[in-house]
């Protein structure tokens, strides 16, 4: 029998029990849409960890402090008995470890004061100086302005906000960064010096950085040289001097293929006290993916539910079926081809009702996402004009024509035990038999 005639005989059969047909393809849509939806869910918490991972200063920097740094443990001290600074010399060393592409130092006051000041009301919030020139590879993303330029220019993070201070309360004000007159504002910690008297400077507000969970989010960034410039003259007249050739801390912006693992390990070697994003998320990644086998076991069940279900049909349409077969032995088809006959019928029910659980499997992804219904809630911040992004089920490109196959597969080995059943019959016992 042609493989024309096998299709045209198979899906013929498959119409005349057009009610079981339907409700088999059911089935099969119910348990590939199952497998789809559960798998996607995995994805979205993966997709959220790494949005989140993002905010919170990317998967591709290590930041590293000095061994007395504030962010050092005690079991960090403990571990390390060598002293590790972070200055030019330093920084060429650890420019030439593997894996690393570039290196971007902050400086912070240690015996300073800085705030934005307008008029009266205040900017409180962590005052850095960086090399404006390498802040396009470390996430400083521009939401309004233009990069810094000049040696005045200042860039504000944008969960930065002003008080007005009333009493002991701090009232949030609305201020124009870009175009409202502000200074930089600089007390000494302690009050003998500078004649207990602030100074302020001039700045230029260029840009607003985007809202994020890291530094950039909450900081207020300086140019190096104007940093330097102002902690210098500060501190003719502080008993106190600032050490300007030590850095407070650097970012690390590794290489995509980058072993992670060990430039942290030399590093620590080295008495440094590293932090990287990539820590949490492969903690976090290992529990997504436990999470994922559990939906994909649950999406696994509903799978099984559609076999079994192909299987019956398939048997019971042998049953029902016993003189055909018996008659088109008679007439010379061979056990090959009744074979091939029910095989392709149940492959016929896997594959329709996988491509139709393409379709199904984006409706309800498109619902689960609009209502934000799903299982913990699971949400991927994504600051818009229009709030928070709620992801509960992402579906890559791929996954439902992995689907589709999966589906074709499940028909075709459900089909398997019906067709060796029917190839055994007898023709002639068929023939007497109805």
């Amino acid at each position: 029998m042609k493989i024309k005639d096998l299709l045209f005989t198979s899906l013929r059969n498959l119409w005349r029990r057009k009610v079981r047909t339907i409700l088999t393809i059911l089935g099969v849509l119910i348990g590939s849409t199952s497998i789809i939806i559960m798998l996607s869910m995995g994805f979205a918490m993966t997709k959220t960890n790494e949005a989140f991972m993002e905010e919170m200063g990317g998967l591709s920097t290590i930041t590293v402090y000095p061994s007395d740094s504030y962010m050092s443990s005690t079991e960090d001290k403990q571990n390390s008995s060598k002293k590790a600074i972070l200055n030019e010399s330093t920084l060429k060393k650890i420019q030439k470890m593997e894996g690393v592409k570039t290196i971007l130092p902050f400086m912070e006051s240690q015996n300073y004061n800085i705030s934005l000041l307008k008029g009266k009301d205040q900017a409180y919030a962590p005052i850095y100086a960086v090399d404006f020139s390498k802040i396009n590879d470390y996430g400083f993303k521009i939401a309004n302005g233009e990069n810094p330029i000049k040696k005045e220019d200042v860039l504000v993070g944008g969960s930065v906000q002003f008080d007005k201070v009333i009493g002991e309360q701090f009232i949030p004000i609305d201020v124009d960064f870009l175009n409202d007159k502000i200074e930089l504002k600089v007390e000494s910690f302690s009050e003998e010096e500078l004649e207990g008297k602030p100074k302020t400077y001039k700045i230029n507000i260029t840009g607003i950085l985007e809202e994020a969970m890291d530094e950039t989010g909450y900081s207020i960034f300086v140019s190096m040289d104007y940093f330097k410039e102002i902690v210098k003259e500060l501190d003719k007249k502080s008993k106190e001097k600032t050490n300007l050739a030590n850095y407070s801390y650097v970012k690390l912006e590794m290489e995509k293929d980058a072993d992670f693992k060990v430039t942290q390990e030399k590093l620590k070697e080295e008495g440094y006290v590293t932090h990287s994003m990539t820590d949490y998320f492969n903690e976090i990644q290992d529990m997504t993916k436990n999470t994922r086998n559990m939906f994909l076991i649950v999406g696994a069940v509903a799978f099984v539910v559609a076999a079994i279900g192909i299987a019956n049909t398939m048997i019971m349409s042998v049953y029902e079926r016993t003189k055909e077969i018996g008659v088109m032995k008679v007439i010379g088809a061979s056990i090959k081809d009744i074979k091939n006959m029910f095989l392709m019928e149940a492959t016929f029910i896997g594959l329709i009702g996988g491509v139709l659980s393409i379709a199904f499997s984006y409706l309800v992804s498109y619902i689960l996402n609009t209502t934000g219904m799903g299982l913990g809630g699971v949400t991927e911040m994504m600051m818009t004009g229009e709030g928070e992004k709620t992801l509960v089920s992402y579906i890559p490109f791929w996954l439902p024509f992995v689907g589709v196959v999966f589906s074709t597969i499940v028909g075709l080995v459900s089909g398997y035990l019906p067709s060796r059943r029917a190839t055994k019959i007898s023709a002639i016992e068929a023939i007497r038999s109805q």
